[in-house]
């Protein structure tokens, strides 16, 4: 082995032959089918967790991040565990002040336990790998002005809107951002009502904050 012969120690036990299908980082990817899923130790360990949290009915902060750490890398492949996290994440918050002082969880944590355990034993721990799309740059941009008002421009067409003179205290207190969201928002609005060869488009907004929103899903 060329690793040895320079030197360089070699984990073997971590070594894998070259195939369409690994483990890495808990997760197995199945490149022939395309998709990801929680590999049989990081199962059965994670079960092993739950099964531990239930012999306590106190629990210090460590306890809590440990669980809550596992589940999360789990979300990875099933998203909509993140929605089972709330009452572990609650509880962080309330021994953090106090590490070392046990605390009795909540009611909820006992739900959602439940529901990771069922999910865990039920072998649907399995995502489908979406391709990347080619995304078409339609020459899409939103800008909003504070005086004036919100504009769209798509290629050779736009598309302006008035703001209302009170805007920034109508119904609430609204700044630069909450405009620039709005325009955003109406381009993407606008892009879905005209026909174009292309499913996926590039949009470029003037608030990298707005963008990396919607980048995030937090539209």
């Amino acid at each position: 082995m060329l690793s040895r012969s320079l030197g360089i120690p070699w984990e073997l036990s971590k070594d894998q032959p070259f195939g369409s299908s690994t483990i890495y980082i808990g997760f197995e990817w199945n490149l022939q089918l395309l998709t990801v899923s929680l590999s049989a130790p990081k199962v059965t360990k994670y079960l092993g967790a739950i099964a531990d949290w239930h012999q306590r009915s106190r629990h210090v902060l460590q306890d809590v991040q440990s669980l809550h750490g596992k589940l999360l890398h789990t979300c990875a492949v099933i998203p909509r565990g993140r929605a089972y996290l709330t009452g572990l994440e609650r509880m962080i918050s309330l021994c953090t002040p106090k590490p070392f002082l046990p605390h009795r969880p909540e009611k909820t944590i006992a739900d959602d336990l439940i529901w990771w355990h069922n999910v865990l034993s039920s072998n649907l721990t399995t995502r489908h790998i979406r391709v990347p799309p080619n995304y078409a740059d339609i020459s899409a941009f939103s800008n909003a002005s504070s005086s004036f008002g919100i504009g769209v421009v798509i290629s050779d067409r736009w598309r302006a809107w008035r703001l209302h003179p009170n805007w920034q205290s109508l119904g609430g207190k609204r700044d630069i951002s909450w405009a620039e969201a709005v325009g955003f928002e109406l381009l993407i609005y606008t892009i879905a009502t005209i026909k174009f060869p292309h499913s996926a488009f590039i949009a470029f907004g003037d608030n990298m904050g707005i963008v990396e929103g919607w980048y995030n899903s937090r539209h």
